[in-house]
Order: C-alpha cells, then structure tokens, then sequence
C-alpha cells in the first residue's frame, strides 16, 4: 500500500537486495510501469507520459518490450525468491489482478504477499498532501480514503487470504524504526541499516498552507500550465525544508471522514493484530478547508522570505495574488 514507506523500500532494494532475494532494477526501482504495461487495460496505460507523446499505437511494443525485459531478468537472477514492488499493484482493477495472478503462476512456483496498513487518517493526511505536491488544489479528503477493502479483496478473492500477510506501517512498532529493514525481517533475511535509502516527502503545514495557496493564485494557475513542469517540482523542493508545524484535520471534517469509512476501518481491523488508530493529535492548525489553508500561507509568508533571503524581495504580501506572484520565481530555480 502507498503511502507506507515504499519509495525507501524500493530504492534500497534496488541498491542491496535483502539476503536470498533477487530485486529486478533493469527499468527502475518502481515497477509502477511495468504493472501497467504488462497487466493493465490500454486505457489506463494511455496515461503513461510516453505514450500520452507519442501515441496508443506504440503500445504493443512497449508491452511486448516489457514482458521480456522482466523475464529475462527472472531468468538471469541468482536467487529463486524475487521481490516485486509497486503502488500499482493495488490499484489495478480485477481483471488486471487476474492477469498478474496468471503471470505470477505460469513464472513462480509460490507467490505471498507483503501489505503494510497505514492508518487512515494519518493516510489521509499523506495522501492529500501528495496531491498537492503533484498540482492538485482542491480540498475533497473522500478522494483520498484508503480504501483497504477496494485495495485488497481482491487480492484475497484471487490469490487466497492465506496468502496476503497485513502489518500496521508505525515507525515504533518497525525493526529499528525502518520499514526497509522491517520488510526484511518479514521475508526471513535481514538488511543492514547501512544499506538503507531514506525518503522524506512530508511537508510542514506552512509548506503544505503556500503549496496551496500557489496552486490556487499563483501564474501556472492562470497559464494553465502544466503540473509536471520542472518549475512546479522546484517549487515543491523549494518548500520541503520550509516550517515545521504540524495540523490536524478540523473536529467536523474528522467526524465525517469517520463516518464516511467506518464500514472500510472494520474490514481491515478483522485481519490486523491491532486496531486502526481513528483518532489524531491536536495541533495548533486546524484545516477545514481552502480558507483555512490560505489563511496559514498569508500568516507565514514573512517566514518564507527569511527562508529564501535574497531571492524575495520587497512588500509584504496583502492579498493571496500578490502572495502568489512572490513565489513564482521559484518556477525558475532548477
């Protein structure tokens, strides 16, 4: 499951396999692309950038090329116990599930599979914050529930429930506090902390509070540009060392967010060791919605000019385009 340390799974793994594991890395650390190409409808690999440039009709090939890159990977590989890792693999409808249920049976004489559950508000948080971080900058938290029984039922439908192990993702209750070394532990090798490749995406509220108010105001809003640009990922790194407070969701929100996935929680708490935590700390930041976030970034916007000295200059910013327009130099820090 996304949001559960995997990008720091996958980049260690790809650099030092745990021990007795063979890690395939010949087309990256994520195999997100893969899985799409190899067991996804064409309409959800027509959202590939590749092919979103050059056309559906370089499909075929690019499937073809894929399935045999992997195999011949597989064949090559020193160990007879692979590891395969991708956030896609949750998302992919039934029948693609069926179709890496066929692949994994025709190529593998065993399969298990690995889940860490993050907890749902906690997730929330994350996932909403992603959002932001790839452009997003509406605030609709139904988009980003986990939906535990979306993700896996079908996994236990096909594959067995004997055969999917669930793990609460909380740094306290990890081996050393690192899913990477943890996962290890779970597949019976081990890793040595040396060997770990840390990601940190979080971002501060006050981050989290400017990223919304630009994605809102600022020039790539009025331009219609778009959110992949390099422009906007430097903004993003701009901003990832910027604050440190935290936030929580307003009571209200909560609550509805509860109600909402309460049926979901129950699914996943009947196969967990222990229950999902439904509750979060308080902070002093409360969001509700955009104008609670907008709010934030006026605040701290006297911050952020001490954080980058010398690149803005001038007037306080009163109103949220001025705000914006102060931060659209950073579309051009590469």
């Amino acid at each position: 499951m996304h949001k559960t340390g995997t990008s720091s799974v996958q980049e260690s793994y790809a650099r030092h396999a745990p021990a007795g594991f063979f890690y395939p890395t010949e087309r990256g650390a994520n195999l997100n692309v893969d899985a799409r190409l190899l067991f996804e409808e064409d309409e959800i690999c027509a959202q590939i950038p590749y092919i979103l440039r050059h056309g559906q009709e370089v499909l075929p090939e690019l499937r073809r090329t894929a399935r045999e890159n992997l195999l011949r990977q597989l064949a090559d590989s020193p160990c007879d116990k692979v590891i395969l890792s991708a956030e896609r693999f949750t998302y992919m409808s039934r029948p693609a599930v069926e179709r890496f249920r066929d692949f994994l049976d025709q190529h593998f004489d065993g399969t298990v599979f690995f889940a860490y559950i993050r907890d749902p508000i906690s997730f929330v948080k994350s996932s909403f914050q992603q959002r932001l971080k790839s452009g997003a900058h509406q605030i609709d938290f139904r988009a980003d529930y986990p939906g535990y029984q979306a993700r896996f039922e079908k996994y236990e439908d096909l594959f067995g429930r004997d055969r999917i192990g669930y793990r609460l993702f909380r740094r306290d209750a990890l081996e050393g506090g690192d899913v990477v070394r943890d996962l290890a532990g779970w597949l019976g090798s081990s890793y040595r902390a040396e060997d770990v490749q840390t990601t940190n995406e979080s971002l501060s509220i006050e981050a989290i509070a400017l990223l919304y108010a630009y994605a809102r105001h600022g020039r790539q809003a009025a331009d219609g540009r778009t959110r992949k640009a390099a422009r906007y990922k430097a903004l993003v790194a701009a901003l990832s060392e910027f604050g440190s407070g935290q936030w929580h969701l307003d009571p209200a929100v909560l609550d509805r967010i509860l109600t909402d996935i309460a049926e979901d929680c129950a699914w996943m708490n009947a196969r967990l060791d222990a229950p999902l935590v439904l509750t979060e700390t308080k902070t002093p930041n409360p969001v509700s919605d955009g104008a609670s976030l907008e709010a934030i970034a006026l605040r701290v916007f006297p911050d952020l000019r001490d954080h980058l000295a010398g690149h803005l200059s001038g007037t306080e910013a009163r109103r949220l385009p001025e705000l914006a327009a102060k931060v659209d130099f950073l579309r051009a820090i590469s």
